[in-house]
């Protein structure tokens, strides 16, 4: 960039910043003209997503659980068996110690926040519906 000039490369672009906000408004209509109309349009409440497969290729046990899984991307596994028989076994101690506490208030509870917590999710989840 030479002179104050715009430099532009495919992965990114280069606008001087000048009094008058000149290079500004360059900035700007570079950038609006990259937004593309077709890019995935995710709720501002959508923060998980699943672990891209270019990083996974290059540790995936780093993106792996080793013995618990939460929430729905790894559920079921035969590796996280055992942790299900212990949160059963934490379910039934929260059941039995506390007398105002009852399955079905949790069940309701779980079912009311359902559809918010769906929400947070990059990709539907209507398969474990």
């Amino acid at each position: 960039m030479e002179n104050g000039t715009q430099s532009n490369t495919r992965d990114h672009i280069s606008v001087p910043i000048v009094d008058g906000g000149i290079g500004l408004e360059a900035l700007e209509d570079t950038m609006r003209a990259k937004l593309c109309p077709g890019s995935p349009s995710w709720d501002a409440k959508c923060c998980i997503f699943r672990v891209p497969q270019v990083l996974k290729r290059h540790k995936r046990e780093a993106y792996e659980p080793d013995f618990v899984s939460i929430g729905p991307f790894h559920h079921g596994g035969k590796q996280f068996q055992h942790m299900e028989n212990v949160k059963q076994w934490y379910l039934n101690n929260l059941l039995s110690c506390r007398t105002n506490v009852s399955l079905k208030n949790l069940i309701d509870c779980v079912f009311q926040l359902e559809k918010s917590t769906r929400e947070f999710y990059a990709e539907p989840l209507d398969h474990l519906s």
